[in-house]
């Protein structure tokens, strides 16, 4: 993936909690997109796990989408504005990768 920047690589997991070991042993370049699924609020948790990586572009895979997800934190830490933590999510009724605008964050 590192030797290839004119691709954009997505890379997605269910198991959020292996983050932190993996990412510390990955050469994290622009192309290398990060993110963990969350499906409900039971597993929001794998947002916190994918905060710790090093990835510089981070996305939320919110399908299938079995159940409520109230009052998302997505920012990197307390004083990162949202827009520069997570950068993308994926929503799956809509087949595409919604750009997240300022006019949708809330502070």
């Amino acid at each position: 993936m590192n030797e290839n920047p004119q691709h954009t690589f997505q890379v997605l997991t269910k198991k959020a909690d292996r983050l932190k070991d993996v990412s510390k042993h990955l050469k994290w370049t622009y192309n290398i997109w990060m993110g963990v699924s969350v499906e409900n609020e039971k597993v929001v948790s794998g947002i916190d796990h994918l905060r710790e990586t090093r990835a510089r572009t981070k996305f939320l895979s919110c399908e299938p989408l079995i159940g409520p997800l109230e009052n998302l934190d997505l920012r990197f830490s307390s004083n990162t504005p949202i827009i520069d933590s997570f950068s993308a999510i994926m929503r799956s009724y809509s087949c595409c990768i919604s750009e997240i605008t300022s006019s949708q964050c809330s502070a």
